[in-house]
């Protein structure tokens, strides 16, 4: 049934899908978002968007269509590359690898390209570490030797997962870098733990 009465077809493509259904991301801090939020399935006809900044948050949202002959123009901000872990150097300047493994309680100083713009300032607690499942604060960021690098300063931590290649990861408020591997020994040099304990 229509508003001018009953249609009759030879066929009835039904076209909601589960996109229809909304999903909210799981975003820290959404619920303390001041600005207008609603999902495409929910679409605010009563608000303007017309000269608006817009956040189109989601992996289908590569073109916004509300219903309308003509869409408002929609500026798509897709993220830059993970930032690259260049080197990792112990605190006397030798460089973390096969050959010099690092140790808990080791300073280590991881240097990174496409971290930040130059000219950032990076407050330490915006800034992790984790090593071998172990997660830490830096405890210095500050821009690298190299134009365009940056240096985060961390400790490894106690508990940290013993062997020749463990993963070490740089979040800069919970966006990652790109991975890197590393050897992290006991203090006796070996990667064998044979009493059951974390070998630190």
């Amino acid at each position: 049934m229509t508003a001018q009465g009953p249609l009759i077809a030879d066929m009835l493509i039904v076209g909601n899908g589960p996109l229809s259904e909304p999903s909210l991301p799981l975003i820290a801090g959404i619920e303390n978002f001041e600005g207008v939020l609603f999902h495409s399935a929910q679409w605010r006809h009563d608000y303007d968007l017309t000269g608006k900044r817009v956040a189109v948050i989601g992996t289908g949202a590569l073109q916004v269509n509300n219903g309308l002959t003509s869409s408002f123009p929609v500026t798509v901000n897709i993220d830059s590359l993970p930032a690259s872990i260049v080197s990792i150097a112990d605190n006397s300047g030798v460089a973390v690898g096969s050959g010099h493994s690092a140790h808990a309680g080791d300073l280590l100083n991881v240097t990174l390209s496409d971290f930040v713009p130059a000219g950032t300032t990076v407050a330490n607690s915006r800034v992790q570490v984790s090593m071998g499942g172990v997660t830490g604060t830096s405890l210095q960021v500050a821009p690298g030797a190299v134009a365009g690098t940056w240096q985060v300063s961390v400790l490894v931590p106690p508990g940290t997962a013993i062997g020749p290649s463990q993963p070490l990861i740089v979040y800069l408020d919970g966006r990652s870098s790109y991975p890197a591997s590393i050897p992290i020994a006991r203090l006796d040099g070996s990667f064998t733990v044979s009493d059951g304990s974390d070998g630190n």
